[in-house]
């Protein structure tokens, strides 16, 4: 038998006793997630899981970070799978889709230029640049100052598709957060930024480490 009991903590980093529960007591709805900035977070308690006497998690009840990570990765592959579905629907699949609203946002680019925003090089999305040609959802133009480049447009058959794909984007964004509360969706992109943060470090950390090779 579990229970839900949210913590707080106060300003010296330990738990409020007034929050403690006497064998798990479970918490009423009223009660839960009434005060988000004194919130540190909220688990699962089995009875049998007791704090010890300083107030603290036992070894047992503490969050590892490996099933955290583990939520991410299942997120992102369950969101992906979803996503993938329904923008086959339109008609342009996978490296084809990106490639699309990529060209929506940047009118009359270069293979070149569009390249360089997606981060690619010029050859990888030159086969998927193609295909969306002989589909009919974008066209090639010769640029007046420079006939050895191409600016890419998209067509109205094209347009069609990213106005389909932002209705889908839109469905599956309020279906992902349904039930979510403002409050909740607010300390959740906190925490999402503060993750980001530390990959960012990572990411200067590995970039120095090739500098240096």
């Amino acid at each position: 038998m579990s229970f839900e009991y949210v913590e707080k903590v106060s300003d010296t980093g330990k738990i409020d006793n007034a929050s403690k529960p006497n064998d798990a007591v479970e918490l009423k709805e009223e009660d839960k997630l009434n005060d988000m900035d004194k919130l540190k977070y909220t688990c699962k308690f089995n009875a049998s899981n007791k704090l010890s006497d300083k107030g603290e998690l036992s070894d047992a009840t503490k969050i590892r970070d490996k099933e955290i990570i583990r939520q991410f990765i299942t997120f992102a592959m369950k969101h992906r799978k979803i996503m993938q579905f329904y923008l086959d629907e339109t008609g342009v699949y996978h490296a084809q889709h990106r490639l699309l609203m990529e060209i929506s946002r940047n009118p009359n680019a270069s293979q070149t230029d569009i390249a360089r925003s997606m981060d690619v090089s010029t050859a990888t999305i030159a086969v998927s640049l193609k295909k969306l040609e002989k589909g009919g959802y974008i066209k090639k133009e010769m640029d007046e100052g420079d006939n050895r480049l191409n600016q890419i447009t998209i067509t109205d058959k094209g347009n069609k598709v990213v106005e389909q794909s932002k209705q889908i984007f839109d469905s599956i964004d309020r279906k992902v957060f349904e039930g979510f509360t403002e409050a909740e969706k607010i300390s959740l992109l906190a925490l999402l930024q503060k993750l980001n943060s530390n990959l960012i470090k990572m990411e200067d950390e590995i970039k120095i480490k090739k500098e240096r090779t």
